[in-house]
């Protein structure tokens, strides 16, 4: 059984690989930072004394704050929920967002699991998809939505760990660079390395991917692990 702990899928997520980047960490008493975290695959399983996850997808950080604060309700409302077209498509027809903070953060985790592969994560339309087929080998599909409800404990156990934060990546670069902070940054994929072309809704995302290198030259001494495509490495600097 693959102990790590994954929350939803995300395009660009770690999942598959977190046990080769994970070993490349330094070992210690750090503080780690998550600096563009996503669905947060990595923070949420590293072991340093103080995490703190960054994102500017509004979805995540909602869903981070209400499983680690309101997780009875968000249990139950999710128990509820049967795995359905209907579901999803009503979902993505009738979005709830800050009117109803728990409402929204079963919305978007629902989507994530019902929706075909990573799309329900970053997609608001019916070209999600459904992830169900008319095959015997596809009956695992309702067994992980079951799963993944009987595993949230855990996840909600370390996010009660976790400094939560929605910054520019940048700032969060600048206001964490000391000796004792882990930096780890994960960049959207460059356009050309994607099959999708949408660029990156935040400009500061765009900024930062022009000249990466550069930047931490300049801004930080410290240990930063990047990870990016199309070759994957982590580089650390100390």
């Amino acid at each position: 059984m693959n102990k790590h702990l994954n929350l939803v899928s995300y395009f660009g997520g770690k999942f598959p690989h977190l046990k080769w980047l994970i070993n490349h960490f330094p070992k210690g008493n750090y503080h780690f930072v998550d600096a563009m975290c996503g669905s947060g695959n990595v923070a949420l399983n590293v072991d340093y004394p103080l995490i703190t996850v960054n994102d500017l997808n509004d979805n995540i950080i909602n869903l981070f704050s209400v499983l680690r604060n309101n997780y009875d309700e968000f249990l139950r409302a999710l128990y509820f929920t049967p795995f359905s077209r209907a579901e999803l498509y009503h979902i993505l027809e009738n979005p709830i967002k800050e009117e109803n903070p728990i409402e929204w953060a079963r919305q978007y985790f629902v989507k994530c699991q019902l929706g075909y592969g990573a799309n329900g994560s970053q997609n608001n339309h019916k070209g999600c998809g459904f992830e169900w087929k008319l095959h015997k080998a596809n009956f695992y599909r309702v067994d992980n939505w079951n799963i993944k409800l009987e595993r949230l404990s855990r996840i909600v156990e370390k996010l009660r760990t976790f400094q939560l934060e929605s910054r520019n990546v940048l700032d969060i670069i600048k206001s964490v660079d000391n000796s004792s902070v882990i930096i780890y940054l994960d960049p959207p994929y460059p356009l050309s390395t994607r099959f999708s072309k949408k660029k990156p809704r935040n400009p500061s995302t765009r900024k930062f991917r022009k000249r990466p290198a550069d930047f931490l030259r300049l801004k930080s001494s410290r240990k930063i692990p990047v990870k990016s495509r199309p070759k994957m490495r982590a580089n650390l600097k100390s």
